[in-house]
């Protein structure tokens, strides 16, 4: 598809394994891209995210029909399945948020705090919701935020693994000449803003040079988690 250029880069927090992983697929009448988070401090992060990528790549490619919550529900399955076979892995899980462009409209899916951003006239016009307990808290008006601050902000809510459910967000979009999106794990935007991501973008001659800044920030505040974006623009 020459309607799409990207640039991505995906980096492991001082030198440990990366628990992130990319998905990048251009074809001539699909294109997709998604990150995945595996969960720290459970065993298999890194194994499930990798998991869940390609099993999103391996469906993708088998058909060019957009099925969001087949996607979701196959990994989830191949994540019991493994379980069954290595009980060491029972536990493993991670976020993934992806999308499908097809005839100029945009599919998302979306399980965790991994984000999306469109961003189309200098402004973010849509954003997926961070499947956290502080943002559950929120929404319930049963928070102080001052009086919590980041507490819960790392306690996700809705995950895909194994053993539990989780929260679907799905979101179709109507592309348009010029759209932008970003896809990054926390890594990235809790060392990079939303604010500052957009104002990155919007001052960046291309994509590859809104890459290049984000990177140059990174190892300037110093890379404190595994860190991956991708971003690409809609030009047809």
């Amino acid at each position: 598809m020459k309607s799409i250029q990207f640039e991505s880069f995906s980096w492991p927090k001082r030198n440990d394994v990366n628990e992130d992983s990319i998905l990048t697929g251009i074809g001539n009448e699909v294109c997709y891209f998604g990150v995945a988070d595996g969960v720290g401090g459970s065993p298999g992060g890194s194994f499930a995210s990798k998991l869940a990528v390609l099993q999103a790549e391996e469906i993708l490619k088998k058909s060019d029909s957009v099925n969001i919550e087949l996607v979701f529900e196959t990994i989830r399955q191949r994540f019991q399945e493994t379980a069954i076979t290595n009980p060491n892995l029972k536990d493993m899980a991670t976020t993934f948020t992806f999308c499908i462009i097809k005839n100029g409209e945009l599919f998302i899916g979306h399980v965790g705090d991994t984000r999306l951003f469109v961003i189309r006239n200098h402004d973010i016009f849509f954003r997926t919701t961070d499947q956290t307990l502080l943002q559950e808290l929120v929404k319930k008006g049963s928070v102080n935020l001052a009086i919590v601050g980041k507490r819960y902000a790392n306690i996700l809510s809705s995950v895909l693994s194994a053993s539990h459910g989780y929260t679907l967000e799905t979101k179709l979009v109507r592309m348009e000449p010029g759209d932008k999106i970003v896809i990054c794990s926390d890594g990235v935007y809790k060392r990079c803003s939303d604010t500052e991501l957009l104002q990155l973008l919007i001052k960046s001659d291309s994509i590859a040079q809104f890459v290049l800044k984000v990177k140059a920030i990174l190892r300037m505040r110093g890379i404190e988690d595994d860190s991956s974006l991708i971003c690409f623009q809609y030009l047809k």
